[in-house]
């Protein structure tokens, strides 16, 4: 299994798809409708995760946030709460 660096507060952690797959379904069942993410978590891997497992449930039955700021890139553009990049991020989130 591979472990990797969780944020930069040096925390290593693993989850592949079959777990998270798992404890999204234990946290449905317990109740929990409200996940939190970030287009920073994983590069989007974490959004693209999330979308892949979410298929399996009804899209009114759940709440997504993601976070946008994050730099993207390395553009002057690809970071912060600039109108375009909100909207930019908000696409590739929905695509993910």
């Amino acid at each position: 299994m591979e472990y990797r660096k969780l944020g930069k507060w040096g925390m290593k952690v693993r989850c592949g798809e079959t777990q998270s797959r798992s404890l999204v379904k234990i946290a449905c069942e317990a109740g929990v409708n409200y996940f939190d993410t970030s287009t920073a978590y994983a590069g989007g891997q974490a959004e693209f995760m999330l979308g892949k497992i979410f298929r399996d449930y009804p899209p009114t039955s759940l709440v997504l946030l993601t976070r946008v700021w994050t730099p993207m890139g390395p553009g002057p553009n690809d970071r912060g709460l600039s109108a375009r990049h909100i909207r930019e991020q908000c696409h590739a989130s929905l695509k993910r």
